[in-house]
C-alpha cells in the first residue's frame, strides 16, 4: 500500500470511529459542584424552588463501585476548591448564605446522592 493511501485509510478510520464525549465535569443545574467520575446524573431529578425567604435546588445521581465514604472524601476534598466550606460537626458545607447537604441511598452496589443546596 503507498503511503498516500495508507494515510488515507487511518484518517477514514478515525472519522469513522464513534464520537468520544469529554467526561462531565459538574452537573447540569450544579454547575458550580463537581460532578465524581462514574455518576450518572438522574435526567428528571433537577427540583428548584425560589421564594422571597430563600431558594432549593436539588438534583439525585447515581454511581456504582464507590462507598458512601469514598463520595464523601471526594467531595470535601473537592467543594472547597470551589468556595464552599465543610462542617464537620452538622456534615453539611456552606457557601454565600447557602448550605449544601449530601443525601445517600445504598443499595447492593449502587448509591445514589441527593446533592440539595438551601438557603441558610
Amino acid at each position: 500500500m503507498s503511503r498516500c493511501r495508507h494515510l488515507s485509510f487511518i484518517l477514514s478510520l478515525f472519522i469513522m470511529m464513534p464520537t468520544i464525549s469529554l467526561a462531565q465535569s459538574s452537573f447540569t443545574e450544579l454547575t458550580d459542584v463537581p460532578f465524581m467520575e462514574g455518576m450518572v446524573e438522574g435526567a428528571d431529578d433537577w427540583v428548584q424552588f425560589d421564594t422571597p425567604e430563600g431558594h432549593i435546588l436539588q438534583t439525585r445521581a447515581q454511581i456504582s463501585g464507590k462507598t458512601v465514604k469514598d463520595i464523601r472524601r471526594f467531595y470535601q476534598d473537592t467543594l472547597p476548591e470551589v468556595g464552599w466550606v465543610y462542617d464537620r460537626e452538622g456534615d453539611f458545607f456552606s457557601r454565600d448564605g447557602d448550605v449544601l447537604t449530601l443525601n445517600f441511598v445504598s443499595e447492593k452496589d449502587n448509591i445514589s446522592v441527593l446533592f440539595e443546596i438551601k438557603t441558610k
